[in-house]
């Protein structure tokens, strides 16, 4: 990936508003002004800028020194990630005994354009192999521009299919935070989980080939991805995120209803146990996961989620909704998080510790973070 880059904003590039229009006008120097589309979704002061070339298309990444924030619910959420299956979520709403079960279906982006990608893949390998025998060497020789060309045009398509499956994790990620105040999962390893099964000379592997197509759908559904997402979203909104060792509980394994671990093959779909408990394998890891979390979180903080029995402006708060603290303090527990609910206040105690501890609206709080234009200029 070719690029260049700026540092000094109003010198060397700036970002300017439009006359009657929500988007922006980036300024480089020695090229002029470019009609960029969207904004930054947290305003602040923007830092540095670097232009680089990516799929074929040029894309300007711009860097805004800001204070984040975003929308936040009031319930406890786990979720189970998975390739039948994009993601399973057992989710508890404030003041209910039981959860609701969700699930999020997986687009396999990269199956609907695996055809059309493994078609011009084969064009650009046969006109390479005839490029190869005209000149009688592998490397070192200029390619013809119809060869270019197709490099450009699976470059592209490649890209596409990158951008779809962002903006999909994006949206995924983003509505859940918005909808929840606990977020459990299991902490994964894609690099293990996509590890080749072919072995060596002395010891073949077995099932290889379903193998390598297990290892393309878990690649295509971008586990870690969506984890990270998640978790720099979860902290914006300053809400709880716990991670399990899946090694270690066995999410997938352990029934949910009664604890106990029965080995299942990724074949076994469908989770029987003696207890009674019938339900799909990844709605017994959600449920198993939510279990999991809510005890954590209970041992932790000395209290169950979502808070204890407080008094905030002179109003008594049951516990049944940890926003009504938050809203009344108007953002003071926000960056401690919740351990500051597990004290009780009085109205007054309540009214100067937030005035001591919020701090001010004005100014910046040093977070960087990204802001990217993902259009061609």
């Amino acid at each position: 990936m070719s690029g260049f880059g700026f540092k000094q904003h109003e010198g060397d590039w700036q970002l300017i508003a439009r006359e009657r229009s929500a988007h922006l006008k980036l300024r480089l120097s020695g090229i002029g002004e470019i009609p960029i589309r969207g904004k930054a979704r947290t305003p602040g002061e923007p830092r540095t800028c670097e232009i680089f070339l990516s799929g074929g298309r040029w894309h300007a990444s711009v860097t805004m020194r800001c204070r984040p924030a975003r929308e936040h619910g009031c319930g406890a959420e786990a979720f189970d990630l998975g390739t039948e299956r994009f993601l399973t979520s057992a989710r508890l709403e404030p003041g209910k005994s039981e959860p609701d079960v969700s699930e999020v279906a997986n687009p396999r982006h990269l199956r609907k354009a695996l055809k059309k990608l493994r078609k011009l893949g084969r064009t650009i390998s046969r006109k390479m192999e005839a490029a190869i025998r005209k000149h009688g060497k592998r490397k070192g020789f200029r390619i013809s521009k119809r060869l270019r060309k197709q490099y450009e045009l699976l470059a592209r398509m490649h890209a596409k299919v990158a951008n779809v499956r962002k903006d999909f994790l994006h949206k995924q990620s983003a509505a859940m935070v918005r909808r929840s105040g606990l977020l459990i999962t299991e902490e994964l390893e894609p690099k293990r989980m996509t590890a080749s099964a072919r072995g060596s000379r002395k010891k073949p592997g077995k099932r290889v080939r379903q193998k390598a197509g297990l290892n393309r759908e878990m690649l295509d559904a971008s586990f870690g991805a969506f984890g990270a997402m998640v978790g720099y979203k979860a902290e914006e909104a300053g809400i709880g995120y716990l991670e399990a060792q899946a090694r270690t509980l066995k999410p997938s394994q352990r029934c949910h209803r009664c604890g106990g671990v029965e080995k299942k093959t990724l074949g076994d779909r469908w989770h029987e146990c003696a207890c009674g408990a019938s339900c799909h394998r990844d709605e017994n890891s959600a449920l198993g996961l939510l279990d999991w979390g809510l005890a954590k979180w209970e041992k932790e903080h000395g209290f169950a989620f979502p808070g204890p029995k407080v008094v905030v402006y002179g109003k008594e708060w049951t516990g049944t909704d940890p926003c009504v603290e938050r809203e009344a303090l108007a953002g003071w527990n926000l960056a401690a998080g919740w351990k500051s609910a597990s004290r009780a206040y009085s109205g007054e105690t309540a009214r100067r510790e937030a005035r001591n501890s919020i701090p001010e609206p004005s100014g910046l709080d040093g977070v960087v973070h990204h802001y990217e234009h993902w259009n061609s200029f």
